[in-house]
């Protein structure tokens, strides 16, 4: 309780000012990456599953690629490979939506690919795919025009932060802090610590 007293103490003594665009811009081009859009994929992939297939999944799944070309209907796509718990299609997905279910290590090969060509085999955490990505819309780092609320308003929780740091900083400077040494209890040994 004391310690929420003193927040709201410091949050009334440290007013946040109204920052002109320039000082905003300046902090969005600090936390450039807070700010970035990420890139979105739409793609389609056919499953090899090491359980079923064994060693042979990768093979599989490379022999099928050499039957594939981007116009190879959806009703025939759906019969190759192995069955697989999630969809087969995703659309507009970000990067960490991808890691989400594909696994980190999954992303950057899935944004190496060349859009409308099948690839692969590509390995996730759950075994062998052959990919076609639709579309990809590239990752950007927004103007402040189109975030301008947003970055204030991370502008302004840090501009509070800052200003508590110092509120505690100010009180600390006032007090001498004593720790009773292990041990020592009753023998009225002290080491005293200053700012």
């Amino acid at each position: 309780r004391l310690r929420q007293k003193m927040e709201f103490l410091s949050e009334d003594f440290q007013p946040v000012g109204d920052p002109g665009d320039s000082e905003l811009d300046a902090f969005l081009q600090a936390h450039t990456d807070r700010f970035r859009e990420p890139a979105l994929l739409t793609f389609r992939h056919i499953y090899f599953s090491p359980d079923r297939r064994g060693d042979a999944a990768p093979v599989d799944a490379q022999r099928v690629l050499a039957e594939l070309t981007p116009e190879t209907k959806a009703a025939t796509v759906e019969t190759l490979g192995d069955p697989f718990f999630l969809p087969r299609e995703f659309d507009s997905s970000s990067e960490t939506d991808i890691a989400r279910v594909f696994g980190q290590e999954f992303v950057p090969k899935l944004l190496a690919l060349t859009p409308g060509e099948w690839s692969g085999p590509l390995l996730s955490g759950f075994g062998y795919h052959l990919v076609l990505v639709a579309k990809r819309v590239e990752g950007r780092a927004p103007a402040l025009d189109e975030i301008r609320d947003r970055v204030l308003s991370e502008w302004q929780f840090a501009e509070r932060k800052k200003g508590a740091e110092a509120f505690y900083q100010r009180l600390r400077a006032q007090y001498t802090v004593t720790v009773e040494m292990p041990g020592t209890f009753g023998k009225g040994e002290r080491a005293e610590a200053t700012p």
